[in-house]
């Protein structure tokens, strides 16, 4: 719903803004223009996806499925709160030190990733100021980002190794009772054995 959302509000932003504001036959779009007409055509396939998916899956989902959307929800989240950051510090840059909002966004995302190249630093005193609290944030919200990529990655191969456990333990359960239907005690321990010495390998 979201992605409706802002594919209809940037569309509409594009349109008064852009199209319906030319002025005359000189006028020519600047690259701002040509970066909102991308980013409705990217939010626009977004939202087309989003749909098809939420019909054709609607009530075909199994407690896996909704894992896996739960996980995604959140990254989605996060992923979203970290690119308003970004904005938010791109802008707030580009009004303190004069510079344009592509350069502001250059050195947000410069200082997101701490690389610091040092072709753009803050020269005003509220630059220098902003700049601590705006990197912990952008560098914590990166950082959470991964850990949620490393935490479902880790998670889904702890479920998939648990359910070839299980098959693998009934699968050797079958074994021996077809082979020995009234073993002792000592031969389910030699089976016993027998199976965490293959779990092992």
């Amino acid at each position: 719903m979201m992605w409706l959302a802002k594919t209809g509000l940037a569309l509409a932003n594009l349109t008064v803004f852009g199209i319906a504001s030319r002025n005359g036959s000189d006028w020519s779009y600047s690259e701002g223009f040509w970066c909102a007409v991308i980013s409705v055509i990217n939010s626009g396939i977004i939202s087309i996806t989003l749909l098809l998916h939420y019909f054709l899956a609607f009530g075909n989902e199994d407690e896996d499925t909704k894992e896996v959307r739960t996980q995604g929800r959140r990254f989605m989240l996060s992923v979203t709160a970290f690119f308003t950051i970004l904005a938010i510090q791109s802008l707030v840059f580009c009004k303190i030190e004069s510079w344009a909002y592509s350069d502001a966004i250059y050195f947000s995302v410069q200082t997101a990733l701490t690389i610091g190249y040092g072709d753009f630093a803050p020269t005003t005193t509220a630059g220098k100021v902003l700049i601590f609290p705006f990197s912990v944030l952008t560098i914590s919200q990166l950082g959470n980002e991964i850990a949620l990529i490393i935490s479902f990655i880790s998670s889904r191969s702890a479920e998939r190794r648990d359910r070839w456990k299980r098959r693998y333990e009934l699968a050797m359960h079958r074994e021996a009772e077809a082979l020995q239907p009234k073993a002792t005690l000592v031969e389910e321990m030699a089976l016993i054995h027998q199976i965490n010495s293959r779990e092992d390998m």
